[in-house]
């Protein structure tokens, strides 16, 4: 299991990428609905939280040899290594799921190829597959729960400004984004599957 996650620990900062890169053509990358102190910018609490992530999977019990000797904490326990699995899929999913709803929700959102190559992903890297199908069941529970997704407030903004046509900014910067997070999508598929060995050496 320690490859296992140690290859999930390289993807979580490959989905992290994915999301910063998606994110830049964009011309508003915010949460816009609930309590003011929700709406805010997506990257001041996803970045934190994949992080969380990523911390948790390192000091799972898989690498305790690297981080106990390193940080001289001999004797103490990591977390399970199937609770480092169980929140690379809840906190990743959770917070793609959040960001497809308040980028336009499953129609319209460019991060929509995001939640099935993360999947796919955890399985190329070697993730038993009752886990990943898991993680699929829990994603369909998730963009049903947001279906609505955060659209209707874009397009409300939009034309606000632009009267009865979008803003046209707005779109070409969605357009770039579902581009470069398709193309991000698919290199982290191809990371996966040649860190899980399905592409040969």
């Amino acid at each position: 299991m320690y490859e296992v996650i140690l290859r999930l620990l390289v993807l979580q900062f490959l989905v992290a990428a994915v999301l910063w890169i998606g994110s830049a053509p964009l011309p508003r990358f915010e949460w816009s609905r609930g309590p003011a102190w929700m709406q805010m910018e997506l990257t001041r609490w996803v970045l934190p939280l994949l992080m969380v992530v990523a911390g948790l999977l390192f000091f799972s019990n898989a690498l305790v040899e690297v981080w106990a000797g390193a940080l001289h904490l001999r004797g103490l326990g990591g977390v399970p290594d199937w609770g480092g699995r169980a929140a690379f899929f809840l906190l990743n999913l959770a917070v793609i799921s959040a960001v497809v709803s308040a980028t336009g929700g499953v129609p319209r959102s460019p991060f929509v190829s995001l939640p099935p190559a993360l999947l796919l992903a955890a399985w190329a890297v070697g993730v038993p597959w009752l886990e990943v199908a898991a993680g699929l069941a829990l994603l369909g529970l998730l963009l049903f729960a947001l279906r609505q997704g955060g659209g209707e407030a874009v397009g409300a903004r939009s034309r606000d400004r632009a009267g009865a046509h979008p803003d046209r900014a707005e779109d070409a910067g969605r357009r770039w984004s579902a581009r470069l997070t398709l193309a991000s999508s698919l290199l982290l598929i191809f990371a996966a599957l040649r860190m899980g060995g399905h592409l040969g050496s």
